[in-house]
């Protein structure tokens, strides 16, 4: 190969082959510079589909611009030969570096950081090295490190081999890029890897720790004599950071701990927190062993997850002291700016963070950016609220917000209102106390604004109001029907200047350019004005709108005197999470230049369906997870109606299933939302509920597809369809009062009347109600005013005046056992309990709650929810749909640095 030319370049030298193919040295006659080039084996240049793999991974890989990545040029072809074009490393690599044994420390720690920041850019544009070995990163006789052949290892696909060095074996692999597939080098592979498992970029971070205890200690920490026993060893031989040389000091040793968890889920979840500690900047009081203990090495064993926690908030209190300085007297001379800075950002140990489309609760900052407030679960399945104050050590429950979602904070940091059980609420900080302000059935975010007023929205179909707390009166600030015509809005942001705010609208026609429409509201009331399209909703902070567009973070500066744009938009971040039904991009920013997000995308509910019995053992699942909605069995066992959402629209459109063949088919294709199907007691035809932006209806549907759907009844006020009686002449729905502050169970007679009457007239509000199964009774939810706790109730049909309570406990979700002699019943408690009720005497005896199955895992949600088979011999339960996250958020300190330094 040397002397020969492949196109305009010019084959010099071999620099060396392996698996993954042959690199020489090329000089590139056009541009006059030296480059490397990979020659692509047979196995992937003939083969169309690996190659089309592959030239699609080197496309997303030219994207790194890093001094510590190794950059791609191009993929060529030249005479039938195809090759990659690469930046040429000049110096010697690192696996020949350590055949001399260990490394001074001071060079370990400045080719770890030179690593550790090569990968952090890659893994925050979402690529992932999975070959990270000694072979694979040079080190110039300057000292600089280029991490080489960056994610190739997704594209090829070699012959495994047992013999050989298990530190130079050639990526092996099985089966491509999916589940199953083993790349990576014996040595550094993790064991996720090696057991063949997906993989994300924590495989790169065990592997970085590997590489950093050969460069301490110049032995490799896994060697066997063949790959097969390099691998068993990576799988089960214990790691003794004990053997480490005594002059380590104890931040390597516990960065080492960290990134060598076996299990993933206990790993160091992000890079950039070893690169923190391996910052040039404390090299001095690292190298001389006199730097304070971190939180994690502090803590026992078990709560190594809080050290991001704790460098978090010494880098929060860094940029709010960079906030009082910038805002000191004019006449005081300007600090030198700081430049932007990332951050992870952990829950406690056994919670996850809460991001579900049904309730999410991302990271939210407060406006001066000392505090955040976050929803998780912890073990118990139980979500609440969480408080950051980063001036202390720990994050701490917030009392009374068990179930908290879409968390925002009052204009000085000492409040947070929150959704939480058809609830609008309040949490005062200092107090401790909670208080309810307004009735919402399933609110979508909002604003406080600086008069002590609230921006806020009712439900998922509806339009944004204003809460005088003074007064508890509000008004409707946006209306559906202005253009774009919109099934919600949803998700206010106050722009500062006394009058308007930003708002997300889901327009029935969605632009192609991104599904939200993101407008300008007045609080005054009348049309919003369309100010841009993005994934989610938008932020405003630090003059500047920030959105989300195609997974990529942006911020535009905005004029809010001239309400329009003032200048282009600039990049912040890759990765940034969303939640497409909710139209929630899961961002926050504060005041000082502080800005958090979830990085990754999520689906709206997919969840799943399983068949559990009643000794709590899951018998079987409903095909594939799909965004299972509200859902009914028919009568005879044989059919599932369900609703699935629409990502790009946030509506749900109605399907049903075969529960004997597997076969599901849409009913339903158009921009209405259509929830809550129920059967009818012949199982021939499907009721449910249709939403748009100014109707609501009952229609009728028969799903063998002879006729077209039929209004039943219409209302705007419902909320929700409940139960048909098992003879097919009442239906059992929910509504809401005109005010919008109380719910009531309601019954329609079906036979063409149009007759209605209240369950209760007496209750504070009641809901969720349900035929005995011969007719005679009817269970409701019933609560004694806004805020409190529903209880189920049970009276007669047709409903006489006098009710028995059912349940002590607090209830909203159940169904009748077929027999009709129990109830079972959830909702606070992820387990299932059951009340027998003897109804054989004029008045119902209820016997004892007791649990009939325990820490059953499902969604304690508006979707949580169950059905027990017309058999009586089992439940199909909603569960699965990914609502917790064990990501880190990801926090930006001064960033707009960086949007100071795309200006120039």
């Amino acid at each position: 190969m040397i002397g020969k030319t492949l196109a305009h370049y010019e084959v010099t030298a071999r620099l060396g082959a392996g698996g993954m193919g042959e690199v020489v040295r090329a000089r590139d006659t056009k541009l006059g510079r030296d480059v490397a080039l990979k020659i692509l084996p047979a196995s992937v240049a003939n083969d169309p589909e690996r190659l089309a793999r592959f030239q699609r991974e080197a496309q997303l890989l030219a994207s790194l611009n890093h001094p510590n990545i190794a950059a791609i040029h191009g993929v060529e072809e030249a005479d039938g030969v195809r090759f990659l074009v690469m930046e040429l490393a000049d110096g010697q690599d690192l696996q020949v570096r350590l055949r001399s044994g260990a490394l001074p420390l001071e060079d370990v720690i400045a080719i770890a950081r030179g690593i550790a920041e090569g990968l952090e850019e890659a893994h925050e544009r979402g690529v992932v090295h999975r070959d990270l070995k000694p072979a694979n990163v040079m080190v110039s006789d300057a000292g600089k490190v280029k991490i080489l052949d960056f994610g190739l290892a997704r594209a090829y696909s070699g012959e495994r081999s047992d013999e050989g060095d298990p530190a130079l074996s050639p990526t092996i692999t099985a089966a491509m890029t999916s589940a199953g597939t083993v790349l990576g080098s014996a040595a550094y592979m993790s064991p996720e890897q090696a057991k063949g498992r997906e993989l994300d970029r924590r495989t790169d971070i065990w592997a970085f720790g590997v590489i950093l205890y050969e460069m301490i200690t110049g032995q490799r920490l896994f060697d066997g004599e063949t790959v097969s026993e390099t691998m068993a060893a990576v799988l089960k031989d214990p790691i003794d950071l004990e053997l480490l040389p005594s002059d380590v000091p104890v931040a390597i040793r516990s960065l080492l701990a960290r990134c060598l968890e076996r299990d993933p889920m206990q790993r160091l979840r992000d890079i950039g927190e070893a690169r923190i500690h391996l910052d040039p900047s404390a090299a001095t009081r690292v190298l001389s062993g006199s730097a304070p203990r971190s939180e994690a090495e502090r803590a026992p064993k078990g709560r190594a997850t809080l050290l991001p926690w704790a460098l978090f908030a010494v880098a929060a209190l860094v940029a709010i002291w960079f906030a009082m300085r910038t805002n000191e007297s004019s006449e005081a001379r300007d600090p030198a700016p700081l430049r932007a800075e990332r951050y992870s950002l952990e829950t406690p140990e056994g919670t996850s963070f809460h991001l579900s489309g049904a309730n999410p609760g991302p990271l939210t900052l407060s406006p001066d950016g000392s505090k955040a407030v976050f929803a998780a679960r912890d073990q118990s399945q139980v979500q609440r609220l969480w408080l950051r104050d980063f001036q202390l050590e720990l994050p701490e429950e917030i009392p009374g917000t068990e179930g908290g979602q879409y968390p925002f904070w009052s204009p000085d940091g000492r409040a947070i209102a929150y959704y939480s059980s058809s609830d609008l609420r309040i949490a005062e900080l200092d107090s401790r106390t909670n208080r309810t302000v307004a009735t919402a059935a399933s609110g979508k975010g909002g604003a406080w604004l600086d008069d002590d007023t609230i921006l806020f929205t009712r439900g998922p179909i509806s339009p944004i109001e204003l809460l005088d707390l003074a007064t508890g009166e509000s008004r409707v600030v946006t209306r559906l029907s202005d253009p774009p015509a919109a099934n919600s809005h949803r998700l206010p942001r106050d722009l500062g200047n006394g009058r308007n705010f930003l708002f997300a609208a889901r327009p029935l026609q969605p632009s192609n350019d991104a599904p939200v429409a993101i407008l300008i509201g007045d609080i005054e009331g009348g049309p919003g004005r369309l100010l841009m399209h993005a994934d989610g909703q938008a932020e405003f902070a630090n003059g500047h709108v920030l959105f989300g567009l195609e997974g990529n973070l942006y911020a535009r500066p905005f004029d809010v005197e001239a309400l329009e744009f003032s200048g282009p938009p600039v990049l912040l971040a890759n990765g940034v999470g969303l939640i497409p039904g909710a139209a929630l991009t899961l961002l926050s920013a504060s005041g000082n230049g502080m800005l958090a997000f979830h990085p990754g995308e999520r689906t709206t509910l997919l969840s799943q369906l399983e068949w559990i019995d009643f000794d709590g053992k899951k018998l079987g699942q409903i095909g594939q997870p799909v965004g299972f909605g509200y859902f009914d069995i028919a009568p005879n066992g044989k059919q599932l109606a369900f609703t699935s959402f629409d990502n790009r629209l946030g509506t749900g459109d109605l399907f049903v299933q075969d529960l004997e063949s597997g076969v599901r088919t849409r009913l339903t294709f158009d921009a209405a939302d259509e929830r809550h199907p129920l059967w009818s007691a012949d199982s021939r035809s499907i009721y449910y509920l249709v939403s748009g932006p100014t109707m609501k209806e009952v229609r009728l549907l028969e799903p063998d597809g002879r006729g077209d759907p039929r209004i039943v009844y219409a209302d705007s006020t419902i909320v929700s369809i409940d139960d048909v009686s098992a003879d097919g002449t009442l239906l059992a729905y929910t509504a809401e009062s005109s005010d919008r502050t109380t719910r009531r169970v309601f019954l329609l007679s079906l036979d063409g009347s149009g007759e209605v009457r209240p369950v209760d007239p007496e209750a504070g509000n009641s809901g969720s109600a349900r035929f005995s199964p011969d007719d005679k009774w009817i269970a409701y939810a019933s609560a004694s005013g806004s805020g409190s706790e529903w209880h189920l109730y049970l009276k007669t049909n047709p409903p006489g005046s006098r009710k028995w309570e059912v349940t002590s406990e607090a209830a909203y979700w159940y169904d009748w056992h077929p027999d009709g002699d129990r109830i079972y019943h959830q909702f606070a408690s992820p387990d299932i309990l059951v009340t027998p009720i003897d109804l054989s005497g004029s008045s119902p005896a209820i016997g004892a709650t007791r649990v009939e199955i325990e820490d059953v895992k499902a969604p304690l949600s508006d979707l949580h929810r169950f059905r027990i088979a017309p058999d009586g011999q089992r439940f199909l339960m909603l569960s699965g749909d990914n609502m917790d996250d064990d990501q880190p958020a990801r926090v930006i300190l001064n960033w707009p640095q960086i949007v100071r330094e795309a200006a120039r």
